[in-house]
């Protein structure tokens, strides 16, 4: 039996694109709020990384 030890939830989400949160608002959003919650445990996450990249690139336009 493998134990896991200090996982999380998001640990095991999917980590999504910059592109594709590009391309999902909604997503986009709802995971840059999810990240504002919790900034200590979520920051630098891929997924909280990636979306602020894609919030970064689209308010830039590139």
């Amino acid at each position: 039996m493998i134990a896991l030890t200090g996982c999380t939830k998001e640990a095991l989400e999917p980590v999504n694109t910059v592109e594709w949160y590009k391309a999902h608002d909604a997503e986009r959003e709802t995971m840059l709020q999810k990240c504002q919650s919790n900034p200590g445990q979520l920051a630098e996450t891929p997924n909280c990384v990636n979306a602020k990249e894609a919030a970064s690139r689209l308010f830039l336009g590139s």
